[in-house]
């Protein structure tokens, strides 16, 4: 089982398990994102009022889970960047406590 990154201390480990089973999930490569992940999150997200974000790979598979807190979530750097000028073909996909849905100036800037 991969490691959760981030924010983890303080976390139950019925929570931490929940997330490590988010790098079992696979979405299929011509959707964004599955609607089993994206309840997953936001059922983490809601039980821990904190940012949860994940990368997927071209494939679909989760390369990475992190967690954050109320307001902001730490993107790991992945191996595999071929360059800043090219596409990674990396998604980023991340929770926003509280349901607002308005990107941060954060998420407007972050590049994996």
């Amino acid at each position: 089982m991969q490691k959760v990154l981030g924010n983890t201390e303080g976390l139950k480990n019925n929570i931490i398990a929940a997330l490590e089973q988010l790098y079992e999930c696979r979405v299929p490569p011509w959707q964004l994102i599955s609607p089993e992940i994206l309840v997953k999150m936001a059922e983490i997200t809601i039980w821990v009022n904190r940012e949860v974000n994940i990368f997927l790979d071209r494939k679909g598979n989760v390369q990475s889970v992190s967690i954050g807190d109320s307001s902001t979530v730490t993107l790991p750097d992945l191996p595999g960047r071929r360059g800043s000028g090219r596409l990674s073909g990396v998604r980023c996909i991340h929770t926003h406590p509280g349901g607002n849905p308005q990107l941060s100036g954060i998420d407007l800037i972050a590049e994996p």
